[in-house]
């Protein structure tokens, strides 16, 4: 019974590990009292850019996106 990843499982694992710490990274600090919606708008798109993907929830058309015309205006 192999109870380790194979190198390359723990090459992948370690990437995806990396991710989870930005997201949360972002997320911790979306819990500041100076937090202010240009701040978001550069977190979120710091995290898009190498996760092209995450652009579907944090992206300025996003469906938890109040006002599209405004978030792209600030984008």
């Amino acid at each position: 019974m192999e109870l380790l990843p194979s190198p390359a499982s723990n090459k992948r694992l370690r990437t995806l590990f990396k991710e989870l710490k930005d997201v949360e990274s972002v997320a911790k600090a979306l819990q500041g009292r100076d937090t202010d919606l240009l701040d978001v708008r550069q977190w979120f798109d710091e995290l898009i850019a190498p996760k092209p993907q995450f652009a579907t929830y944090l992206g300025p058309q996003a469906e938890i996106v109040h006002s599209p015309d405004l978030e792209s205006g600030a984008a």
